[in-house]
């Protein structure tokens, strides 16, 4: 017997099975051609990994960050908005996670890796990315 679900309206994706939410993921921003924003995205999901495992996070902070883990994705994947933009996004993710005593040392080095791999990690921060 299995079970139908009809979604209308927005879904949340903490709700999901954390496979399915890894995968959808992968199958969205990852292309495996080793090039700069693959090599972030792939930061990105091991991020997202760890939010969602977290026993720390409350559901709300996780469902915020893996929100804006997807479109810091897109926006890397797409070469789209600036790189002030990737860089605030990615801050105010590292402001949620930092709270997270079960994740705070390894979600900030991912996010310091992805800020350096993007060139994000010094001072230049305001022309559009660069692929």
């Amino acid at each position: 017997m299995s079970e139908k679900f009809i979604f209308k309206g927005k879904t949340t994706l903490i709700h999901q099975p954390y496979d399915t939410v890894i995968q959808n993921f992968q199958n969205t921003y990852i292309t495996n051609d080793d090039t700069d924003r693959d090599k972030a995205n792939l930061e990105i999901e091991r991020l997202m990994e760890l939010v969602l495992e977290s026993k720390d996070l409350p559901n709300d902070k996780k469902e915020e960050v893996v929100q804006a883990l997807h479109s810091i994705a897109e926006l890397i994947k797409e070469q789209k908005g600036s790189k002030l933009t990737l860089k605030g996004a990615l801050q105010a993710v590292q402001s949620v996670v930092s709270k997270a005593a079960d994740i705070a040392a390894p979600a900030l080095g991912i996010i310091a890796t992805v800020l350096k791999i993007l060139d994000l990690a010094g001072s230049r921060a305001s022309g559009p990315m660069n692929g």
